[in-house]
């Protein structure tokens, strides 16, 4: 009875260490994954994708279709991106995105009007023309808006996922915190999950069809972004989607009303 014991003991000690083990290499802090996600999958050479984008009233089943076109490149700086529609009553509507640090600049172009407008303050959570995706949302989210706490990781489908709630800072924000999914592998967000101050489920974002464009970067080829109290989606389309060089001097507020040779 004594060896059994004594073989009980070595066996539990043995488990506790091999679980200790798996755990070191993963003692992450909420802000430490979304740093890495951050810093994950991106290209210096530059990424085009191309798609449709359709808003749905998810009660009427109506649709409209909007072309897009995307630019983004890293650089030793940062991240830039451009979004721009390219047909429909919106064709040359621009947005830019650019991140120094911890600091995120935006701007939109209207064709309408001419000259780009910087988004700031309340306008970051606001939609980015008639569409269900938030002016943040755009830019792949501002790090330094939020206050960030990991919790257990979840399984999504097929996919390791580590889970990050998101608190904004700014007491005048309209959500009470985001819940984030992200992919252990591609370390892509899988989902994000949005709540009104009274701790409802208002929004939902759905990265689907993941592949990988170049070594080391994955891309999701299709988007799905759910108002729950408007009932209406808003969805990217993306069908083409390649690493190729970019012209740098795109990335400039004053250059928005300008024509891509991508277009």
């Amino acid at each position: 009875m004594r060896n059994l014991k004594i073989f009980l003991s070595l066996v539990l000690c043995l488990l506790i260490g091999f679980k200790l083990i798996l755990n070191a290499g993963d003692n992450l802090t909420g802000i430490d994954i979304i740093k890495k996600a951050d810093a994950a999958n991106k290209s210096k050479k530059g990424i085009v994708k191309k798609g449709v984008m359709e808003l749905v009233n998810l009660e009427s089943q109506q649709k409209e279709t909007r072309k897009f076109i995307i630019l983004s490149v890293a650089t030793d700086e940062g991240e830039k991106s451009m979004f721009r529609f390219t047909d429909s009553s919106y064709a040359g509507t621009t947005f830019l995105s650019i991140k120094k640090g911890d600091k995120t600049l935006m701007y939109i172009y209207l064709k309408s009007i001419g000259v780009p407008r910087q988004v700031e303050g309340s306008d970051k959570e606001a939609t980015f023309v008639d569409t269900d995706i938030a002016n943040e949302e755009m830019s792949g989210g501002i790090t330094e808006d939020y206050e960030y706490k990991r919790i257990e990781d979840k399984k999504i489908d097929d996919s390791d996922c580590y889970v990050v709630e998101r608190y904004p800072k700014s007491k005048s924000s309209k959500y009470q915190k985001h819940i984030v999914f992200i992919d252990k592998n591609t370390l892509k967000t899988l989902i994000m999950k949005s709540y009104s101050k009274e701790g409802r489920l208002v929004k939902t974002i759905k990265q689907d069809k993941i592949k990988k464009v170049a070594e080391n970067i994955y891309e999701p080829t299709e988007i799905t972004v759910t108002d729950l109290e408007k009932k209406h989606s808003t969805i990217l389309k993306i069908s083409e989607i390649m690493e190729k060089e970019i012209n740098q001097g795109y990335f400039s507020k004053e250059r928005m009303g300008k024509k891509w040779v991508e277009e």
